[in-house]
């Protein structure tokens, strides 16, 4: 499931959002990957454990909730959306954000020297943990 900008001519203009489902040992691989923050992955990891059904339609994402009978309409074997398929939904996201939320969410001043400037960013946010 792929989300561009609105009113985007081609993917490249503007930001892209991906709704990824992820195994749970994708996102515990994410942990050796540079870039990505272990403690985030884990307390992600830990978050979806507590939820209950990884992945499933009563999760974190509006959207799913909302489309959940149009999902089970198309659907012509067991919804893996409303049973535990062992997924984790996370959100990619590859755009700009402002460098006071960047700082926020742990990136520090030398990387990340003017809180007012966008910075371009390739991020994944599961629930509302951005790993």
């Amino acid at each position: 499931d792929i989300y561009p900008s609105p009113g985007a001519a081609k993917i490249d203009d503007g930001h892209l959002i991906e709704h990824l489902r992820l195994s749970h040992s994708t996102l515990y691989d994410l942990m050796e990957i540079e870039g990505y923050r272990k403690d985030k992955i884990r307390e992600a990891l830990g978050r979806a454990t507590e939820l209950g059904g990884l992945g499933t339609a009563t999760g974190w994402l509006a959207f799913q909730n909302q489309n959940l009978e149009q999902q089970q309409a198309l659907s012509s074997s067991t919804n893996t959306l409303t049973t535990d398929n062992g997924l984790v939904d996370a959100l990619h996201y590859w755009g700009a954000v402002p460098g006071k939320y960047l700082r926020e969410w742990g990136m520090n001043e030398q990387d990340i020297p003017d809180p007012d400037k966008s910075y371009q960013v390739d991020a994944i946010l599961v629930d509302n943990i951005v790993i």
